[in-house]
């Protein structure tokens, strides 16, 4: 039997032009998603810390103000076992220096990552990824 849940999707950005275009293309896509936008880490990890449900995929921007995506995903690892229990992070992100490439594969919650704009054919990727999270 499926979850009949929707997808929770957690977007971390501070673009909101970004957040507007990525937000569409998964309404259009067709995908059951519930999609949470936070625009800084801070918001992000306090949402993680209070959320009734972990979100089921994170889809992460790297360069952001005050803390990046890496700060993120260092103080994600620090978050207690039942606010991040089967979630995928993504990264999502314009810096397509094959450096920020090899940082995200360090981090084993890191499925992938992917270049801006949010695809279809990207969303359909994350999906399957995700449902083969082990």
């Amino acid at each position: 039997m499926t979850d009949p849940r929707p997808l929770q999707i957690l977007l971390v950005d501070d673009d909101q032009d970004d957040n507007f275009v990525h937000c569409r293309i998964i309404a259009r896509s067709g995908l059951s998603a519930q999609v949470t936008e936070c625009a800084s880490v801070d918001e992000a990890i306090a949402y993680l810390r209070c959320a009734p449900v972990p979100p089921d995929i994170i889809l992460l921007d790297v360069n952001m103000p005050r803390k990046s995506g890496w700060e993120f995903l260092e103080e994600f690892g620090t978050l207690a076992p039942e606010a991040t229990q089967g979630t995928s992070i993504f990264m999502l992100t314009s810096s397509s220096h094959a450096a920020d490439r090899s940082r995200a594969n360090r981090f084993a919650v890191v499925r992938d990552y992917l270049l801006k704009p949010l695809t279809k054919e990207a969303l359909e990727r994350v999906q399957a990824l995700h449902s083969r999270n082990p």
